[in-house]
């Protein structure tokens, strides 16, 4: 048995022995210490003098004037710390400290993390549960919910919020100066998520690595993706430092992580720090554009190959296309970011397409048999009849959303050679392609990536490569499917001093050229493309 299996069971055994406090939430010093008031003014008992004594002595005081002196008047004054809600190692040493990077990639459907050591490249893929499928435990489900008792968890136990990443995108693409409450209604849920894949991370890295990193120091940092498309936004990076920032605060106070207290610390003005590690400090977190990270792997391999890159991103939700030009200046690493989009486009959307498409042909067939009613005879049991296509025609529905696929990959090719770099020898030879994200094995998005090979504009070809995440990372399990699904967090576990130069599309200059670029830039909408 591992030592993470073995401090897992006598935790589940501290926690059924526990249970009657557990069944009521961890012990709430300051609700405890409200109930014992009550109590001594329902006795018609002064309140004891407080001012000048520590909390405890005072919750001692007023348990003796409630319950005597007794052995059984014993109050807790120590309220267990939540597992993981530590940010050290307990035994210290003078072995020196250890600077960890953590891999944040906060995605629409699920968080994927990744851990490397600074010092010795060592990285580690960041399990959170265990199952009968290792290969499921390295995705975190961006699912938090909110229990009777007004607690987050990630358990799935209450009700459930979604759309945690969206929320916080749309709210870090506004001004500071605009006031819009709704969307600032799940921000408290967003850092509840975050705080409690924190504690998790810590706990697991604590459990599974004691033997070699116990005694030293952990300077901890945090990189976090944010997409490319909104990389020339002014207020996400620090947005997005602000909201990390909050959660791996309220990771580490000791109470549950209850919707009270991710209110207050979001909406505090400055965190407090009281000297505990439980700050970051602001140049400890850093943001950085997904499709940088995503590439990190394959510009520090043999295979790395200098000029412009295509890459396109196939989410649950979201379709993530861009076009930058990777080489160095100065032994660094520039990426001159020309052109980058994002659109709804992801797997989810290609299956509600395909829903709207049966239900278009349920809500045919009603109205079909409607009108065919008499009142006398027996209507058709419409429970019998077959609604759904065969492959021919659901190949035919799909073209519609492929064609916008295509459309939308086809437009930041064509604005980038036509505003960024028209004389570049990719349009002409072959232009190195990425196709990764978890919903990158559907059929229709490589389908059209063919289409536009085919393109009759199109003098050039794309040379499809895939993202592999290096042997080197530890994650036992794991499927290769799923290898390259982890490929943005291992690209942000790198530091952040390694990423090098990021120039966004504002920072590049377009060419003079306008009728090359008319010409080139309406070609993308022709139908033979797709």
């Amino acid at each position: 048995m591992s030592r993470r299996s073995k401090k897992r069971k006598q935790r589940e055994q501290n926690e059924k022995r526990n249970k009657q406090t557990v069944d009521k939430g961890p012990i709430n010093t300051s609700a405890m210490e409200q109930a014992m008031r009550d109590a001594l003014v329902a006795k018609g008992e002064a309140l004891p003098e407080t001012s000048s004594k520590s909390f405890s002595q005072s919750l001692q005081d007023i348990g003796k004037k409630i319950f005597g002196t007794g052995r059984s008047t014993e109050i807790p004054t120590r309220v267990p710390r939540p597992r993981g809600a530590e940010t050290q190692f307990l035994k210290k040493s003078d072995s020196g400290d250890v600077e960890l990077v953590i891999g944040l990639d906060f995605g629409t459907a699920c968080t994927k993390v990744v851990i490397q050591d600074v010092a010795t490249r060592t990285a580690y893929a960041v399990p959170f549960a265990t199952g009968s499928d290792p290969t499921g435990t390295y995705l975190l489900p961006t699912i938090v919910s909110l229990d009777d008792h007004g607690n987050f968890n990630l358990d799935r136990r209450g009700t459930e919020f979604r759309g945690l990443k969206e929320n916080l995108m749309n709210i870090a693409a506004l001004d500071p100066a605009d006031e819009d409450a709704k969307p600032k209604d799940l921000m408290p849920h967003t850092i509840a998520y975050l705080a409690l894949a924190f504690r998790e991370i810590r706990a697991w890295f604590m459990e599974e690595h004691e033997d070699d990193y116990k005694g030293r120091k952990i300077l901890w940092r945090i990189n976090v993706g944010l997409p490319a498309s909104r990389f020339d936004h002014p207020h996400m990076p620090i947005f997005y430092r602000r909201t990390i920032r909050c959660a791996w605060y309220l990771s580490t106070i000791s109470e549950q992580v209850s919707g009270t207290w991710a209110s207050e610390v979001w909406n505090m003005d400055r965190l407090p720090d009281d000297g505990t590690n439980s700050l970051l400090t602001p140049d400890s977190i850093a943001a950085f554009p997904e499709v940088v990270a995503a590439v990190q792997g394959y510009a520090k391999s043999p295979e790395r190959k200098e000029g412009i890159h295509l890459l396109v991103d196939v989410g649950a939700s979201t379709l993530d296309v861009t076009c930058f030009r990777l080489h160095s200046h100065d032994h660094e690493d520039v990426y001159p970011i020309f052109f980058a989009t994002v659109q709804r486009l992801g797997g989810f959307e290609l299956f509600h397409h395909r829903a709207d498409v049966v239900q278009n042909l349920i809500t045919t067939a009603i109205d079909h048999y409607t009108q065919e009613m008499d009142g006398v005879t027996e209507p058709k049991n419409l429970l019998k009849l077959k609604f759904g296509l065969d492959e021919e025609e659901q190949l035919d529905e799909d073209r519609d959303f492929g064609n916008e696929v295509g459309t939308a990959i086809w437009r930041v090719i064509a604005e980038t050679k036509s505003k960024k770099v028209p004389m570049a020898q990719e349009w002409v030879t072959s232009l190195p392609t990425f196709l990764c994200g978890g919903a990158s094995r559907i059929d229709i998005y490589s389908q059209a990536l063919k289409r536009i090979d085919e393109n009759r504009n199109w003098q050039g070809s794309l040379d499809v490569k895939e993202l592999t995440l290096p042997q080197s990372v530890r994650a036992p399990g794991i499927s290769p499917a799923l290898r390259q699904r982890l490929m943005v967090a291992y690209g942000l576990s790198f530091n952040q001093f390694d990423f090098g130069d990021l120039i966004p599309p504002s920072g590049i200059p377009e060419p003079e050229d306008d009728e090359h670029r008319k010409q080139y830039t309406d070609s993308f909408v022709s139908k033979d493309m797709v």
